[in-house]
């Protein structure tokens, strides 16, 4: 077959298996019982999907400067009759669920075995791509083998399929505000970015309320010692990361806090560029505004709005902040209202709502992992959310009714109860 004409058949498949993938991936999060008979289908369809893109993308390296395509052998009827296929039995598991969890393991039985045949399949599938692949590699000058090789490699980490939460659930306590737990600690061999929300006095430990007092006013008056003393403080004595913590108001009145951090402060102050990268370093974020009325132009000013408005240029390259997971606006502003929208109503009838600072979730655009942990300590309820593509998933804690755990997805126009949170090459 004629290389463009086999791109663009691979465009088609690769939308079908796009479609495969959604469908199942929506399945298994909402269908009780479906994670089972499912899990191993999505990924390999995932992987499929992502090789016929990968075939898409470097076939261009098999037309000449004079616009004559090579011939490549790809049969895009094979990928077609797979992809029905399991669209079929997607929708067969679709069915059974509706019913009951012991009519579907009950069908189940029936249909393992047309599940099992549809994997082979769709290695045979991605064993196909990957004989196409290597023969590009043969013919092009661009492109090598060893390059092909990396890029599939790449192709397979981003078609694993892991539950959300795996990793983090266990670190955190049920109570989700006991602070003798580690709900706070590393997450494995990562540092667990929170989202300190709850901005009054009342309700708080003594203790707690003190340090914390006592890290605002160091950060306020520029004497960085003491706020790397009370970071550690944070950390060690509360298990808490307090680099992007702020003042705590009285109940009633802290829509009037400035919510400046640390790292506010430091760019206030024109701080020494070791002290921004420390803070940088334990997790401040760089995406988060404060409330700047009256000194600035702007009431909304990020750390480097306010060093570039103060005219301290030389630290404004490292307050710059340095996106890794890049949402458009209007999306991440549409995700955020019915992020809020959720916790909302979790928090429904709560006498503390209107002292919550709820959670920005431009902050997860800057972080490695884009996870993050909000506890509501005197609650003792705690919600841990993080970016999937342009979704959210969260995992509600310590909620008053069953089910003390709920996980949700939200989109950029809902929030919907699951019954897991399936992510993908993450």
């Amino acid at each position: 077959m004629d290389v463009l004409a086999a791109a663009q058949m691979a465009t088609e498949m690769a939308g079908l298996f796009l479609t495969i993938v959604e469908k199942t991936k929506e399945l298994i999060e909402t269908m009780k019982g479906a994670r089972e008979a499912l899990m191993e289908l999505l990924s390999r369809s995932e992987r499929v999907r992502l090789n016929l893109e990968l075939f898409r993308a470097l076939s261009r390296q098999l037309v000449d400067l004079h616009g004559k395509a090579m011939a490549v052998a790809f049969n895009g009827a094979a990928y077609s009759q797979t992809g029905n296929e399991v669209l079929t039995l997607v929708h067969k598991v679709a069915d059974s669920s509706k019913h009951s969890d012991l009519w579907m393991k009950i069908n189940w039985v029936y249909y393992k075995g047309d599940a099992e045949a549809l994997v082979k399949k769709l290695e045979a599938r991605e064993q196909d791509l990957g004989f196409v692949l290597t023969f590009i590699a043969a013919q092009s000058s661009v492109v090598t083998e060893n390059e092909i090789l990396a890029m599939k490699a790449r192709a397979e980490t981003g078609a694993r399929v892991t539950s959300a939460f795996d990793d983090t659930e266990e670190s955190l306590h049920p109570t989700a505000g006991d602070s003798s737990q580690s709900h706070g600690k590393e997450s494995k061999c990562r540092q667990q970015a929170i989202w300190l929300g709850y901005l009054a006095r009342e309700h708080t430990d003594p203790t707690y309320l003190k340090e914390r007092q006592k890290l605002s006013e160091a950060a306020k008056w520029g004497r960085w010692d003491q706020v790397s003393s009370s970071l550690k403080t944070g950390s060690t004595q509360f298990h808490e990361n307090w680099c992007n913590a702020t003042k705590i108001g009285t109940a009633g009145k802290t829509r009037d806090l400035s919510l400046w951090t640390p790292l506010h402060q430091a760019a206030y102050t024109h701080a020494p560029r070791k002290v921004i990268e420390d803070l940088i370093q334990r997790g401040a974020y760089r995406t988060v505004p404060a409330n700047t009325r009256g000194e600035f132009r702007h009431s909304d000013m990020t750390p480097v709005d306010i060093a570039r408005d103060l005219g301290y240029r030389d630290i404004c390259d490292i307050l710059t902040p340095v996106i890794r997971h890049y949402i458009a606006p209007r999306t991440l502003t549409k995700l955020e209202n019915h992020f809020h929208d959720l916790l909302r109503h979790e928090l429904k009838g709560c006498s503390l709502l209107n002292d919550l600072r709820l959670p920005q979730l431009v902050a997860l655009t800057e972080l490695e992992y884009p996870e993050m942990w909000f506890p509501i300590r005197c609650l003792k309820r705690g919600f841990l959310f993080r970016l999937d593509d342009r979704d959210v998933v969260v995992l509600s804690t310590g909620r008053p009714k069953d089910p003390r755990r709920q996980l949700f997805r939200v989109t950029t126009t809902k929030w919907t109860r699951i019954h897991d949170a399936i992510v993908l090459g993450q």
